[in-house]
């Protein structure tokens, strides 16, 4: 599809959706309730361009190869038997425990039965080493199963700059597991059809401390619960950042998720249990995909959650969609949002069996005085099409069954409070949705919401056609039958979802949309005017200054027009510091860059 802000500049994405570079250089939000986050991280955490390329940069040391037909009995030195004991090793145990620091092991096209080695998992000791396809040769992993106390293909433990490029795997046990990593890159690999008997845990799971890695260009998909040991049922998730339900605490996070794409986990496709990480710039659904046993259905479930205690974080530029139904009951959200002080901006989120985004104040049985749902800040999404309160069964014909107990596209539950929704603009979302909004956006239905700040949103309902640039007929089709038995959400019950790469339509505006200029900005100045670099706002928490991981926000002033990086963000103060200076008018208003006289409503610029 056309490309999405292209005033700003964009950059390319797996699926079609082209996004605004003045995104891409923001940054991890700058969000927070009691505490500002940790300043600088000057010890390890790198810029996204630094890092993704520091492991693929060939550190000078030795290259050892691992071939379908070698031999764990030779040096591994070489790509091909050569004579005597010259040729590639057989596993990639073996290659792990003979790399040193600087060396890089390439491993050669074919595939790899797990089950024929008691080795075939890498497992490194040292650091700043290099795992990586063969040039111009497809490796695959299969069959991976507990082995030797390793259940999983790639275990990093306790290292850092340590880069896993272009390895491929299918039903394994476990995939990677990064355990207290540092700078550490995980890219153009395609992991898969993953199951476990671990519960919760993650096809790829970075957890215990792991911190500044990077996570980008991969396919990561098909993760579920092992289906040999228990009923089949909604376990599993693709992709793990964090453990914070540890008993011995983890400090995971400023990691970095971009430009993958992300489908089909049993419980989420992407869990967040960490803080100050960056998810930005992929592709995720979730829709019903597998055979739940213990229910008599297929299933899927929702596409990001964010646990409890997870802070800090950001949630831009991506597609979310698809989210299916949870152990029998409507909750598939596209995100749940649980922890506090995440931004989440930027967004197209649509079809969603529940909620484009539910903010959720009480998991794990939390009490009205101890929220954790607190100063999120969700603007600049575009919603389409979410609140559908469908549920699937598994008649002969596959036919979908209505069933509108909850149809809404962003709304809460129980004591989330002080949550900002700026600037969201909503499109054909659940019959009953825009009934379940008081004219004022406060949301209060069926739980305990108080204290949440709903600013200008729109909705086609209430305010009229957003006048996308382009809609596909056959996405009409779906809006007017999704009630019906012959509901186009049939697809979606077979496991495939109707437009897996969202590339049907085009979700810029027109040229004459309402929807342009018609934003508010995020917040104002407090300072007295003046110049110079610093100044205090009423509320930092919409901007990041990156944590010295990438650079800050650009911001642009009402007034003036003109535009600066921010520096420093201070949550406690809301002061922002520039890395330049400047002159400001107390009272005005600020936003990221936009284009007329004020910010746009939704996640796009006016098109083609």
């Amino acid at each position: 599809m056309p490309p999405v802000g292209a005033r700003r500049g964009s950059v390319p994405h797996l699926a079609p959706f082209l996004l605004s570079a003045i995104l891409l250089s923001a940054t991890v939000a700058a969000a927070g309730t009691a505490t500002d986050p940790p300043g600088g991280r000057s010890n390890g955490a790198t810029s996204l361009s630094a890092a993704s390329v520091m492991a693929a940069s060939a550190p000078a040391g030795n290259s050892y190869y691992v071939a379908t037909n070698g031999s764990d009995n030779w040096n591994g030195m070489a790509p091909a038997y050569t004579g005597g004991n010259a040729g590639p090793f057989a596993t990639l145990h073996a290659a792990a425990r003979a790399m040193h620091s600087g060396d890089t092991t390439y491993v050669r096209g074919g595939y790899y039965n797990c089950t024929n080695y008691t080795r075939q998992y890498f497992d490194p000791i040292v650091s700043r080493i290099t795992l990586t396809n063969y040039p111009g040769e497809t490796n695959m992993f299969g069959n991976q199963m507990f082995l030797n106390s390793c259940n999983q293909l790639i275990c990093i433990n306790g290292l850092s700059q340590v880069g896993i490029y272009g390895i491929n795997a299918t039903n394994c046990q476990r995939t990677a597991e990064f355990y207290a990593a540092t700078n550490c890159t995980l890219a153009y690999c395609n992991l898969g059809f993953a199951n476990t008997n671990y519960s919760m845990n993650g096809m790829v799971y970075f957890a215990n401390n792991s911190v500044s890695n990077i996570i980008h260009d991969n396919v990561l998909h098909d993760h579920h619960h092992d289906n040999t040991t228990v009923p089949q049922h909604d376990m599993g998730s693709t992709l793990v950042l964090g453990n914070l339900e540890s008993s011995a605490g983890d400090a995971t996070g400023y990691n970095v998720v971009t430009n993958n794409l992300l489908y089909h986990g049993g419980h989420d496709v992407l869990q967040i249990q960490s803080c100050y990480n960056l998810i930005r710039n992929n592709t995720l659904h979730n829709e019903p995909w597998i055979w739940w046993n213990d229910f008599g259905q297929l299933g899927g479930h929702r596409c990001i959650d964010v646990e409890p205690r997870s802070q800090g974080n950001v949630i831009d530029c991506n597609w979310i969609g698809y989210a299916g139904i949870a152990l029998g009951n409507p909750a598939g959200d596209g995100i749940e949002l649980c922890g506090a002080s995440n931004i989440v901006r930027f967004n197209a989120i649509l079809w969603c069996q529940e909620g484009a985004i539910l903010f959720y104040g009480d998991k794990d049985g939390h009490a009205a005085n101890s929220p954790l749902c607190v100063a999120n800040h969700a603007y600049n999404n575009t919603l389409v099409d979410n609140g559908l309160g469908q549920q699937y069964t598994t008649n002969t014909t596959n036919q979908v069954v209505t069933d509108y107990t909850a149809n809404k596209t962003v709304f809460g539950m129980n004591y989330a409070t002080n949550n900002y929704v700026v600037n969201n603009l909503f499109s054909y979302n659940g019959s009953n949705w825009w009934a379940r909004f008081p004219s004022n956006c406060i949301v209060c239905i069926q739980c305990t919401i108080q204290d949440n700040h709903w600013g200008a949103q729109w909705t086609n309902q209430i305010n009229g056609d957003p006048l996308f640039y382009y809609l596909a007929t056959n996405i009409t089709t779906l809006v007017t039958n999704k009630i019906s038995e012959t509901s186009p959400y049939q697809v979606m019950a077979l496991g495939s979802p109707w437009d897996p790469a969202f590339t049907s339509f085009n979700l810029r505006l027109q040229s004459n949309s309402p929807c342009l200029g018609a934003g508010q900005f995020l917040t104002t100045i407090t300072s007295p005017s003046g110049s110079g670099t610093t100044f205090t706002v009423a509320d930092a928490m919409y901007f990041t200054d990156g944590y010295g991981m990438l650079p800050g926000d650009t911001i642009e002033f009402q007034s003036t027009g003109q535009t600066a990086v921010i520096q420093k963000v201070l949550w406690n103060s809301n002061a922002i510091t520039l890395t330049s200076p400047v002159n400001w008018i107390q009272g005005d208003g600020i936003a990221l860059p936009y284009a007329g006289l004020a910010p746009n409503m939704g996640a796009c610029d006016v098109g083609p």
